[in-house]
This record gives structure tokens, C-alpha cells and sequence, in this order.
């Protein structure tokens, strides 16, 4: 019997035995309070986030849609969309040669990093009783033609006399293809404090391919009322790290988070 096929199995069995939740909806989002750290490789020049391209924290929304039914045997929905976005201006302190091409220490380079995406995660709960188990598959889109370094565009604006260079976009040289819906695993777990209305947990998506990856987890304290309004407080971490034959690039995005959210 093929492994995916048990893992099938043991997802059914794990769901049949887990209490029938009844249908819910919850719509919410939050606000993210983003610190971006690391660094860009192009080739043999390195250039660090904060330190060389001003790139430092952004606060950025989360919108989630979440659907959950009493059907043990399908999966349940999160549908939600992230924005990581940020720019920045600074000259080079030093120069730096791409491509042949050198830039003076004083050239000034406009950066920009959009990696906003919208995930579909399909997920089953293994356990829900005092403790909220859950495992699934999400796909990532990325909501841009450029994503990854193909998103990272380290435009240099004008060399030392103030001449413009419209022809060059780093980023477009250190091409990480994230483009399509990249496949991830995911997993989480929420535990009832009880009496309170409140409740804490993490979840987390994950994939490695090749010497590369892509980890995007939290932590969180859920408060919910009878009402249905709830509200929540977390901390995130978005790490990727890409590596191929000519760039290696290290982004962390991390930060806290305050979210409100309704449930009908």
C-alpha cells in the first residue's frame, strides 16, 4: 500500500474519532507590526535589508476566512491573504560591482520587497476537545508576477553625477521563481483555558525544497465571547531562505500581531 494512501487513512481515522464540531464561519484580520531582516546575494555583492537598503519595519494587514463543518471525512477551508510589503532609499556606503557594472559609494539605491500572498489551506482536525488539533495542506500564491528575489527589485536611481540607470533592476538578475501555487504543510494546535474564554496555541506552514526554504509560523492567545466576537494576540515569523547556483537570499519577517474576528 502506498505511503500516501496510509496517510490518507490515518487522517480519516483520526477525524472519525475527533467530536463533530458544528458549521461555523469566522471572518476577521489584523494588523501586523513587521521587522525585516537579512540579505540579498547577487552573485559575489551582498546587500543586508536594514543596513544597506533602509528597509526596516512596516505595519501590513491579514485578512482571514475560515469555514468549519461537522463532516469528519471532508476537509475544513482557511482562506487568507498577507500582505509583506516594503521600501527603501539609502546610498551605498561602498562601491559595488553587478554584472560588470560598477557603482559608486555614493549611487543611491530604491528597493522594494512585495512577497504578498493568499493561502487556501484544506485541513482536518485530529482532535477537538480541550485540545485543537489540526493538519492540512495549504497553496500559496503569491500575488505578484515577481515573487521571491524576482520580487526583491534593488533599482539604483542615479550614480554619483545624478544620471539616471533606468536599465538595471537587480532584482530581475537574482530570479527566484515562486511563481504558481507553492505547496506547503501545515499544522496547528489551540488549547481551551477553561473557564476563561481563552485559549493558546501556534500553527505553522512549512516546505523545503532543495537547498532552500520557506517556514511561516505563530504563536497566539485567543480570547472568544459567547457573542461570537473574539479577538487575538500573536507573534509571527515569515524565514525564507533560497539558495541557487549565482544568489543566496535570507529574508526574515517578524513581528506581533492584534486581531479581531467574529464567528456565526
Amino acid at each position: 500500500m502506498k505511503i500516501g494512501t496510509l496517510v490518507l487513512l490515518a487522517l480519516l481515522l483520526f477525524a472519525g474519532a475527533a467530536r463533530a464540531a458544528p458549521f461555523s464561519v469566522e471572518l476577521g484580520g489584523y494588523r501586523w507590526w513587521q521587522r525585516y531582516y537579512g540579505y540579498i546575494g547577487l552573485r559575489d555583492v551582498e546587500l543586508n535589508f536594514r543596513k544597506d537598503l533602509n528597509m526596516q519595519n512596516e505595519g501590513n494587514n491579514v485578512y482571514f476566512l475560515q469555514v468549519e463543518h461537522p463532516i469528519p471525512i471532508l476537509p475544513n477551508l482557511l482562506v487568507q491573504y498577507t500582505d509583506i510589503s516594503v521600501d527603501g532609499t539609502r546610498r551605498l556606503s561602498r562601491g559595488i560591482t553587478i554584472n560588470n557594472v560598477r557603482y559608486t559609494g555614493s549611487a543611491s539605491l530604491d528597493s522594494e520587497i512585495n512577497l504578498a500572498h493568499t493561502d487556501a489551506t484544506l485541513y482536518w482536525k485530529l482532535f477537538d476537545s480541550i485540545a485543537h488539533v489540526k493538519l492540512g495542506l495549504t497553496g500559496r500564491v503569491f500575488n505578484h508576477r515577481w515573487a521571491g528575489l524576482d520580487g526583491i527589485g534593488i533599482a539604483v536611481a542615479s550614480d554619483q553625477g545624478g544620471q539616471k540607470i533606468a536599465s538595471r533592476d537587480f532584482g530581475k538578475n537574482a530570479r527566484v521563481d515562486l511563481n504558481g501555487i507553492l505547496p506547503m504543510v501545515y499544522v496547528g494546535a489551540m488549547f481551551d483555558l477553561p473557564w476563561t474564554g481563552l485559549s493558546a496555541g501556534a500553527d505553522a506552514n512549512g516546505v523545503i525544497w532543495k537547498a532552500s526554504h520557506l517556514f511561516d509560523g505563530r504563536v497566539r492567545l485567543a480570547y472568544a465571547h459567547e457573542s461570537g466576537v473574539g479577538a487575538e494576540l500573536g507573534w509571527r515569523r515569515f524565514d525564507l531562505d533560497y539558495d541557487d547556483d549565482n544568489n543566496k537570499t535570507r529574508l526574515v519577517v517578524d513581528g506581533a500581531y492584534l486581531s479581531l474576528l467574529y464567528r456565526f
